[in-house]
């Protein structure tokens, strides 16, 4: 059996391990009973309530107990027709169908040729033919007993009206099978929603009806369906319905990029129905969780999706469903193309084609046309590309299929890049961001599924856009595109609080002419980056920095520079620069400063026993946002290296648009610069940029970051109403709150001292909480009413609630993650602050500052990191001062001190940084 399976030996073997499981598995279940007795000589109507309530548990001994009934001399019609009715939804799930199908066919041949058949036996007949004929791609078959079936509970008792109902959705399932997607949701589901029916239809019509609307990429109302269905199975005791419901909602989660989400609830399905040896639900969970694994962004899963997907199609073919066969042949094929072997990849979408066309799969066949044009694009046949695409395309647009639509618009951009049509490139490319748009719409408030769509689906037509707009010498446009694939889910809950707070509505950045006027308003230079990836025939693709500058004076004139990553042989001998790069350099610049602090390395805030306060007596210092720190003579040779590295990052980063930049007047009230990076650039230390002549970047401007121009701008109108309605500086100083003993951290004595050195320094009208007043719920009902809010504490940057071992491994996880540990207010107090409880309050702060240890990181989106700063911005902070790294406690009350000083005067936390960071330069233990 294994043989047949187009996978190499290693993937064979994993998946014969995992076949081995399930069939020891099976093997338990066919014992005996789980209470371990067999049916009494009770009545048939009792003995058939008991196996229905055991195959719930246990399919296979339910097979077998029915299968003795059946055989039983005088059992009445009735008794009869209902036992082949459970055997058919035994047969359904372990197979194979073709037993199923015996089932159905001797029910309805009893049901319509016995007479004094009640009705309601009838329509199950008729119904369970139906559905028997659908699974096996007999659409037309399917249809009549259908048909028969609502003529039959046309005539039923009013009692029975739930039977015309159930008749009603399934008239809508075969619609869906048929391809009308369109048709089933306006003419079948939604009328039916607005009827009264019983709890049971209710979950099945919701369950269809969120899964038409996955389809339709109509992901907001898929969920909440699906999401209603479950909770109905719950509320019935339906463990099959709620297993299979749950595989339907991860569903949804992995279309919208939500894998980490999506393999949590596709993992339910799987179990449930390994448990119960339902082999047909083991075959759809295999099929999920192999899609959800080659789904992962950036680094899909190959290895484990052809795993699941290679044992979806044994048992597919055990079972002998056409429709599973088909779906798994197709995902191989993708999985294939992915691995960028195409010629694999074309002979089994040809496969797929032949069995969606031969069970009238019209879905399955335009996907399979859809992927086989892709496979053909890496064999450099673009016109053969071109015509599968376009038949997709046709075949999703007449069937409603929003997501194939976009998904076919962005692949035929790419067939005619690579054949140099770079007019209908952008045309289809263009299609495709409209279509996504719509998409987008419709996706429901939540802003973990914004930036999953974004992740997965719109990163990537903004890419390609930007691309080709550059090669047609339109980088001015490029920029807007560029900014209107950034931040969107955190401009849409700022948003919401500058309508609040402001009373305005917030303008769009959509223009050139937009970006320059807020460089103008704001004062600033704006430097705006884009990591794309150029794409080329043949799976051949390159990294570029693309740069964009934006003068306050620059009367819309914008500057623009592209640089090649990782090709020129100096570069590379430089480091890489990409996520790895970074990772090094953060390691490097780590090490150079925990040295300082060993005996605290459990702390994730370096601590300091030292209780002496002088400047004069500064050790060589780390400070929080230039994190810098020259090392001792004895690490010169790492030195050597750190230096190195930012150089390199400068040459790549800075040197380029140097001519673009205002010109350095090196005083005290510099020229401000915001970054706009992007992607592993939200961990370049900008501030700390050495230029050819060892010149730290930040001698030169006032630099703040901005995770998108629009963000930017938000950030500026809150601002601007927070100083009108709150314009006294009042501090919430928070530090060195006691922590649970469970979260075993040490103390940061030198953070209760720079909490209360930020109280006394802006003056009266604040609040200092340390040591045990520091109280979760004491902070958090303080926080809205202060205009600058400063914590010194222990904090974290990654989720309070442990994820599961699965979903751990998948990347699209978009949740808001980090926590700040203060001190118990209750004894059923953990002393946490999570990130989604700061997002709900409302803030009226000017500045947040964030004294803690990597505060600054998280999971790095389009969006722009997902960590601590992104709550406050959410909750209405205007702006939040962060570190990317471990942070020397008393060195850093050393740079708070500086900060603040300078802050109180010009009310700008760039400049204050800056000052700050050029008189801890500027001190002789400390210049670098």
């Amino acid at each position: 059996m294994l043989d047949g399976l187009p996978v190499d030996g290693v993937t064979r073997a994993l998946v014969g391990q995992k076949l081995g499981e399930i069939e020891l598995n099976l093997r338990g279940l066919g014992g005996r009973p789980p209470d371990g007795g067999e049916l009494g000589h009770t009545a048939a109507t009792d003995n058939l309530k008991e196996i229905e309530e055991l195959m719930g548990r246990n399919l296979r001994v339910a097979s077998r107990l029915l299968d003795n009934i059946l055989k039983e001399e005088g059992l009445g019609t009735a008794q009869r027709l209902a036992c082949l009715h459970l055997k058919l939804e035994v047969a359904m799930a372990t197979g194979p169908l073709q037993d199923g199908l015996a089932a159905a066919n001797q029910a309805y041949h009893l049901a319509t040729s016995e007479p004094d058949i009640p009705a309601k036996a009838l329509f199950q007949a008729c119904l369970d033919a139906g559905n028997v004929h659908r699974t096996l791609g007999l659409l037309e078959e399917a249809r009549q007993y259908y048909s028969q079936a609502q003529d039959v509970a046309t005539h039923m008792d009013p009692e029975d009206k739930d039977a015309g109902v159930l008749a009603e959705i399934h008239r809508g399932i075969l619609l869906l099978a048929s391809g009308q997607l369109g048709t089933a949701i306006q003419d079948v589901f939604t009328p039916l929603l607005g009827q009264e029916m019983g709890l049971y239809n209710r979950g099945v019509l919701l369950q269809h009806l969120g899964n038409t609307y996955r389809s339709a990429a109509d992901w907001g109302p898929a969920k909440d369906h699906l999401r209603e269905s479950v909770a109905i199975a719950t509320q019935m005791g339906d463990e099959v319905q709620a297993a299979s419901r749950y595989g339907d909602l991860g569903n949804v989660y992995r279309s919208e990029g939500r894998t980490a989400e999506a393999l949590l609830e596709q993992e339910k399905q799987y179990s449930f129905a390994l448990k119960r040896g339902d082999l047909s639900s083991l075959c759809t969970a295999c099929f999920n969780k192999g899609f959800t694994f080659y789904s992962m962004k950036p680094a899909p899963d190959y290895q484990q999706a052809l795993v699941y997907l290679s044992l979806q199609l044994l048992l597919a073919r055990r079972l002998g469903d056409p429709g599973l066969q088909g779906k798994a042949l197709n995902c191989l094929g993708k999985v294939y193309t992915g691995m960028q072997q195409p010629d694999r990849a074309v002979e089994l979408f040809k496969q797929t084609i032949q069995l969606a066309q031969s069970t009238g799969n019209l879905a399955g066949e335009g996907m399979a046309y859809g992927n086989l044009g892709t496979a053909y694009r890496d064999l450099g046949q673009y016109e053969d590309a071109i015509v599968n695409h376009q038949k997709y395309l046709e075949n999703a647009d007449s069937r409603e299929d929003v997501g194939g639509v976009a998904i076919m618009q962005r692949e035929l951009a790419l067939d005619y890049l690579f054949k140099k049509d770079y007019d209908m490139a952008e045309t289809s490319i263009r299609d495709a961001v409209v279509t996504l748009e719509r998409i987008r719409n419709k996706l429901g408030p939540e802003d973990s599924s914004r930036i999953a769509h974004n992740e997965k689906n719109q990163v990537d037509a903004y890419n390609i856009l930007q691309h080709i707009l550059v090669l047609q010498g339109n980088s001015q446009h490029a920029l807007v595109m560029a900014e209107k694939g950034r931040g969107r889910a955190l401009a849409d809950l700022m948003s919401a609080k500058v309508k609040q707070t402001a009373e305005q509505q917030p303008p769009e950045i959509s223009s050139i002419e937009d970006i320059a006027n807020l460089a103008a308003e704001v004062q600033t230079t704006i430097v705006f980056y884009s990591v794309v990836i150029e794409q080329h025939p043949y799976n051949v693709s390159e990294r570029w920095v693309y740069c964009w500058v934006v003068n306050p004076e620059g009367h819309g004139e914008v500057g623009f520079t592209k640089t090649q990553l990782n090709m020129e042989e100096g570069q590379l001998e430089r480091g890489d620069l990409d996520e790895g790069y970074y990772n090094t350099l953060l390691r490097s610049m780590r090490s150079l400063s925990l040295e300082e602090s060993a005996q605290s390395h459990d702390s994730d805030k370096e601590t300091s026993d030292s209780d002496d306060t002088s400047d004069e007596e500064d050790d060589p210092e780390r400070v929080l946002a230039l994190k810098v720190k020259p090392p001792p003579s004895s690490q010169q040779t790492r030195e050597h290296r750190w230096e190195t590295q930012l150089q390199a990052d400068y040459d790549i980063l800075i040197k380029p648009i140097e001519e673009f930049l205002p010109t350095s007047a090196g005083g005290e009230a510099a020229a401000k610069i915001t970054v706009i990076p992007h992607s592993f650039l939200f961990s370049v230390p900008f501030c700390a940029l050495v230029d050819g002549e060892g010149v730290y970047l930040v001698r030169k401007y006032a630099i703040s970051i901005a995770p998108s121009i629009q963000v930017l701008q938000l950030s500026h109108q809150l601002l601007q109403a927070h100083r009108r309605s709150r314009p006294q500086a009042s501090v919430l100083a928070v530090g060195n709150p006691v922590p649970d003993p469970s979260h075993r951290l040490p103390p940061l004595k030198e953070a209760g001292r720079e909490a209360e050195m930020v109280y006394r320094g802006l003056g009266e009208g604040g609040v200092c909480l340390t040591g045990m007043e520091a109280t979760r719920d004491g902070v958090r009902e303080r926080m809205p009413h202060h205009a600058v809010l400063h914590f010194a504490a222990h904090a974290s940057h990654t989720d309070y609630h442990i994820q599961a071992s699965n979903a751990s491994r998948a990347t699209g996880n978009y949740s808001m993650p980090g926590y700040i540990v203060l001190s118990k207010s209750h004894e059923d107090c953990g002393g946490v602050l999570t990130a989604e409880e700061i997002r709900s309050l409302d803030l009226s702060a000017h500045m947040v500052v964030l004294s803690c240890c990597n505060t600054g990181l998280g999971t790095v989106t389009g969006d722009g990191v997902l960590g601590m700063y992104r709550s406050f911005l959410a909750a209405g902070a205007a702006n939040v001062v962060v570190t990317l790294w471990r942070i020397p406690d008393r060195k850093t009350r050393r740079l708070m001190k500086h900060f603040y000083s300078s802050y109180k005067t010009s009310g700008d936390a760039a400049q204050a940084m800056r000052d700050a960071m050029l008189c801890m330069l500027g001190n002789r233990r400390t210049a670098a």
